[in-house]
C-alpha cells in the first residue's frame, strides 16, 4: 500500500510526530498500531518515534497494514468515475446490494470494488461512505484504508432523483422526515416520526 504523506507546516514546528498525527485526523488507536507495525511512521524517509519533534517542510509518512478480509473478487464490473489513493467512486447500478448478505454473496459492490482492487494488484476492506438500497442506483464512495473511512465519514452528501409513475401536475419538492413503512420490512415512506 502506498503511504498516506503528511506535510508539516510551519504552525507545526516543534510538535511531536504524534501530535501532528493526531492533528491531521489520525486517531490514538491507530498512531498506537502503525508503531507497531516495521516502517509504520516514517519522517523523512526514517523511521521514528511518535515523541520525535519536527521542523516545518518536514513529511511524515505513515503506511496501513495490510486489510485482513477484503471482499472476494467476481465477475461484476461497475464504472469508476473517480478514485486516488484515499477514496474511490462506483456508480452503482439497480439490482445491486452494497454489502454480501446471505441471498447475495459474489454479486455485490464489495465484490466489484474487490475486483477493481484485484486487476490492480491491491486488495483492501470494503469500507462504503455511503449506501443505497438494491433497487436504488447511484454514487457509492469507499475508502481506501482506515485513516481515510474515519476521515471522511459523515462528509458524504446525498440527493435522490426519483422516477414515478402517472402524471405530476407542477413542479415542487419533497421534503419529508423518512420512515419504516408500516408492515412492508425495509421499505420506506416520508411521514412524521422519521428521520
Amino acid at each position: 500500500m502506498k503511504p498516506i504523506l503528511f506535510q508539516v507546516t510551519g504552525e507545526q514546528e516543534g510538535r511531536t510526530v504524534g501530535q501532528v498525527l493526531r492533528a491531521c485526523g489520525v486517531s490514538m488507536t491507530r498512531v498506537r498500531s502503525l508503531k507497531r507495525i516495521e516502517g509504520g511512521i516514517m519522517l523523512d524517509g526514517q523511521a521514528v518515534y511518535t515523541n520525535h519533534p519536527v521542523r516545518a517542510g518536514q513529511t511524515i509518512a505513515i503506511t496501513m497494514p495490510e486489510d485482513e478480509r477484503p471482499a472476494l473478487p467476481s465477475q461484476w464490473k461497475v464504472n469508476v468515475p473517480y478514485s486516488d489513493d484515499q477514496v474511490m467512486v462506483l456508480d452503482k447500478p439497480a439490482g445491486m446490494t452494497v454489502h454480501p448478505v446471505r441471498e447475495y454473496r459474489a454479486d455485490t459492490l464489495a465484490n466489484a470494488f474487490a475486483t477493481i482492487l484485484a486487476e490492480k494488484g491491491l486488495a483492501a476492506a470494503f469500507r462504503p461512505l455511503n449506501r443505497l438500497d438494491r433497487n436504488t442506483s447511484g454514487l457509492v464512495a469507499a475508502a481506501m484504508n482506515p485513516f481515510a473511512a474515519a476521515k471522511l465519514s459523515g462528509q458524504v452528501h446525498k440527493e435522490y432523483l426519483a422516477v414515478v409513475h402517472g402524471r405530476l401536475a407542477g413542479r415542487g419538492c419533497i421534503d419529508a422526515p423518512i420512515r419504516r413503512r408500516e408492515g412492508f420490512g425495509i421499505s420506506r415512506e416520508g411521514g412524521a416520526g422519521g428521520q
